[in-house]
C-alpha cells in the first residue's frame, strides 16, 4: 500500500487546460494520454476509498480492493469525459468513482462471489443451453440438461448453488427505478407479501424460472446487470457493446419469458392442488 501511495504521489494534479489537452489526445487513440489522465487522478480514488473504508468490516474486502474498484470507475469516467463542455473533470470523475466504490460495497454485502472457473463453466452452460434451444426449438429436459452439464464439467449441485446465489441477489430493490425487485415483478399479483418461509419458497421459484426460461446469453446478461447489479440501461449498453434500444428489447423479452415461466409454474401448482 505504501509503495502504491508513493508511486501516485509522483503524478501532479492536472489543470483544466491539461485535462482538455489529454482528452483531445485520447480521442485520436493516444494511450499515453489516457494513462497520464488516470494516474493524475488516482489520489481522488484513494481519498474516496479511505472515506468509505469504515464500511469494509464484514465484506471480506480490503482498502486496496476499494481502490481497485474506484480505479475502474475512474477509467469509465475518463472515457466519458467531454472536454468541449468546458467543465473540470474532477466533478464527473468523483461521481463515477463514488458509484464504483459504493456498488462494490453493496454487492459484497449481499452476494457470494463465484470462483472464476465456476463462473466460466456457468457461462458455457448458458451458451450450450442456448445452442440446444436453437437446434431443437425447446429447452433441454432433465436428462439432456445432465448431459450438457457433464459435457462442460459443471455439477448439478454447483449449478443449483449458482442459481440460488443469483436468486438472492436478484431479490433486492434494484433496477433503474430502485424500488422493485425481480422477485416482486414475477410474483403472483393475487398474493400478499407473505411470511419469511413463503419468501424462501418464492426465491426457490425464481431459481426454477431462471433455470427453465429460454433465455439467450445476452438476455440473461441484461437481466442480471439490470436487477442483480442495479445497472442503468446506458451502462449495460456500454458494457455489452449494444445500443439502448437493443438493451430495452432484450430486457423486455427476458422479462416476458420469465413471467411466462413463472405463470406456468403457478398454473402447474394450482392444478396439482385441485
Amino acid at each position: 500500500m505504501g509503495m502504491f501511495l508513493h508511486r501516485i504521489a509522483r503524478y501532479p494534479l492536472l489543470t483544466r487546460e491539461q485535462e482538455q489537452e489529454l482528452a483531445h489526445r485520447m480521442r485520436v487513440g493516444d494511450r499515453r494520454a489516457r494513462e497520464q489522465f488516470i494516474n493524475s487522478n488516482l489520489r481522488l480514488v484513494v481519498c474516496l476509498a479511505k472515506k468509505y473504508s469504515s464500511s469494509l468490516p464484514g465484506t471480506g474486502m480490503t482498502l486496496m480492493d476499494l481502490i481497485q474498484e474506484g480505479t475502474i470507475g475512474l477509467q469509465t469516467g475518463i472515457d466519458k469525459f467531454d472536454p468541449d463542455r468546458g467543465f473540470k473533470a474532477s466533478t464527473m470523475l468523483y461521481w463515477w468513482i463514488y458509484q464504483a466504490i459504493t456498488r462494490a460495497l453493496r454487492n459484497q454485502g449481499r452476494t457470494i462471489r463465484l470462483p472464476t472457473h465456476i463462473f466460466e463453466r456457468f457461462q458455457r452452460w448458458l451458451r450450450a443451453k442456448e445452442q440446444f434451444v436453437q437446434a431443437h426449438g425447446r429447452s433441454p429436459n432433465a436428462e439432456e440438461s445432465a448431459a450438457l452439464l457433464v459435457e462442460i464439467g459443471l455439477k448439478r449441485r454447483a449449478l443449483d448453488a449458482i442459481l440460488a446465489t443469483k436468486a438472492r441477489s436478484l431479490d433486492v430493490l434494484t433496477g433503474e427505478d430502485q424500488n422493485t425487485s425481480l422477485l416482486e415483478m414475477l410474483a403472483d399479483p393475487t398474493s400478499g407479501p407473505g411470511t419469511d418461509l413463503e419468501q424462501d419458497d418464492r426465491r426457490q421459484e425464481l431459481v426454477e424460472v431462471l433455470r427453465s426460461a429460454r433465455l439467450t446469453e445476452q438476455e440473461y446478461q441484461v437481466l442480471w446487470l439490470a436487477y442483480g447489479d442495479g445497472e442503468r440501461s446506458d451502462a449495460i449498453a456500454q458494457q455489452l457493446g449494444l445500443t439502448l434500444e437493443q438493451v430495452r428489447v432484450l430486457r423486455k423479452t427476458a422479462m416476458r419469458k420469465c413471467r411466462y415461466r413463472a405463470g406456468h409454474q403457478r398454473q402447474g401448482r394450482a392444478g396439482a392442488a385441485a
